[in-house]
């Protein structure tokens, strides 16, 4: 008898006397763990437009370039109340009703604008309810004698909305004719227009005409010799006889309205929105910085504003997934995280979400079991729903990818449990880089069959799932497979290999993997 005839033999002495113990264990079928979402890591390069104002409190990173000479950041940003929270001084600003004020006057109007081209930043913005003398001014803690020593210059300025051309209002003004610039002149309608100073100390007044009810970024960048305006990062007015000689009273800077004798007053409402106020002193923005400025305002900020916000990112499922973990990445080690799973529906309604996690991750991923969140299982049905995320952190946590608009959204909501709903979000092109792992319910194959087929083949069959794809591997050693073949079930789930490999070996162990 031939050795192949005597290893046919054993096999079926095996078979005959041991198969239950020996050989099924040997033929093991695996279910493959699945990925969807954003699996490699992103930037803290966030979006430069679209939705980052900063959330209220956020605080100045000085550590870039613009927050360099910052002595004020005013980002109109709390949607609500009358407060104004000013970034570099940490403290809120409130409207004042000053000498002059109308009587009846009104504290300013929280508006949404709605996200555009001449208005990409989105965010909350200020209306003075009609112009005129109206509503009442806010006066800020920034004193503008911190320009009396002032060596190498200053820049100021503001996102505004002009609503007509008749108005005159001083978007901000201080006795110094610092730091001041208007809408409507007399003599000058439609016009914005700043004060400067000539060599002698006369009035030096450009101008630049606007367009009503278009959002525009203005900057005034002086120094000694050469004053710039700047609308929307390009450059469109010069004067080269600015002097900073004539720089000396010390009052309260106001927005929004004028400063009087003693740092009184309170007429000249302008009627425009508002958006924010920076000024930085002893420090010029070059035309690249005042072009990033444009592109991103709050650049200055830490992360951009992701504090005070879910954000999420869409994910299309092809299968139905039985979700194991969420995973998140993190830049920073710092605060806490929240993660969670939305549905697809208007409104979104929650599906699961993390407890706190607190962050040690420094870019690293940070993994969510599923189990212990709430619900403590789950399964996801094909179709779209949306990963979200939160932060405690003002530090540059989340990584960004871009993407298209509506690949993501974000609503305001401070730190804490998900809302059951979501309504009211904004569309964003932001995706993040976050993903969840999940096994299918498919069936995993069962090995139900084997025998051989002639002199050297061997073959195994068995059921799974209904055109189910599998990779069939073969081992000598049940620690290194080798790919045998690829397959796929037929419609009633049956599928079968053939290894026509088997001389020289004198075991073979099988394997077979959901794809």
């Amino acid at each position: 008898m031939s050795g192949r005839s005597t290893l046919v033999v054993q096999i079926r002495r095996w078979k005959t006397h041991v198969a239950l113990a020996f050989l099924l264990p040997l033929l093991v079928a695996e279910a493959a763990t699945n990925f969807a979402g954003i699996t490699v890591p992103g930037s803290t390069s966030y979006a430069g437009t679209g939705n980052h104002k900063p959330a209220p409190g956020s605080p100045i990173n000085w550590s870039r370039p613009l927050a360099t000479g910052l002595v004020t950041a005013l980002a109109v940003n709390e949607g609500s109340g009358t407060n104004f929270f000013d970034a570099v001084w940490q403290t809120n600003w409130f409207p004042q009703v000053l000498d002059l004020t109308a009587p009846g006057a009104l504290p300013p109007a929280w508006v949404s604008p709605p996200v555009s081209a001449d208005y990409p930043w989105g965010g909350p913005a200020i209306n003075n309810l009609g112009g005129g003398s109206n509503a009442l001014q806010i006066m800020g803690s920034f004193i503008s004698n911190l320009v009396v020593t002032n060596t190498t210059g200053f820049t100021y300025g503001a996102l505004v909305q002009p609503l007509d051309t008749t108005t005159f209002g001083r978007i901000t003004d201080s006795p110094a004719a610092v730091m001041c610039w208007y809408l409507n002149t007399p003599g000058r309608n439609g016009l914005l227009t700043t004060t400067w100073f000539g060599p002698t100390g006369t009035a030096i007044n450009p101008t630049y005409p606007f367009t009503v009810n278009k959002w525009i970024l203005v900057l005034f960048t002086v120094q000694p010799n050469l004053g710039v305006i700047y609308v929307n990062g390009i450059p469109v007015t010069t004067n080269t006889t600015v002097s900073l000689n004539y720089i000396g009273q010390s009052h309260p800077v106001a927005y929004n309205g004028t400063i009087g004798p003693g740092g009184h007053g309170g007429a000249y409402m302008c009627n425009a929105n508002f958006g924010s106020w920076w000024i930085w002193n002893n420090r010029v923005l070059t035309a690249s910085e005042v072009a990033q400025m444009y592109t991103n305002p709050w650049s200055m900020f830490y992360s951009g504003a992701e504090k005070g916000f879910i954000k999420g990112t869409k994910l299309d499922l092809h299968e139905t997934a039985v979700v194991s973990n969420v995973c998140f990445y993190s830049h920073a080690a710092a605060g806490n995280v929240r993660l969670g799973i939305y549905d697809n529906r208007s409104p979104k309604h929650l599906l699961w979400q993390s407890a706190t996690i607190p962050n040690p991750a420094t870019s690293n991923w940070i993994t969510a079991p599923i189990s212990t969140g709430v619900p403590g299982t789950l399964t996801l049905s094909t179709g779209a729903c949306w990963l979200v995320w939160q932060t405690d952190s003002a530090m540059d946590v989340p990584s960004y990818t871009p993407g298209t608009n509506g690949d993501g959204f974000m609503v305001n909501q401070a730190f804490g449990p998900f809302s059951p709903t979501l309504t009211g979000e904004t569309a964003t092109s932001e995706t993040w880089s976050m993903y969840l792992t999940y096994l299918t319910p498919r069936q995993a194959p069962v090995f139900d069959g084997y025998g051989w087929q002639g002199k050297a083949s061997f073959q195994v069959q068995g059921v799974t799932g209904s055109q189910q794809p599998l990779n069939f591997f073969t081992s000598t050693n049940l620690t290194n497979w080798l790919l045998l073949d690829t397959g796929t079930a037929g419609s009633n789930g049956r599928f079968q290999f053939l290894d026509t490999n088997t001389t020289g070996f004198p075991q073979r162990f099988y394997r077979g993997v959901l794809q």
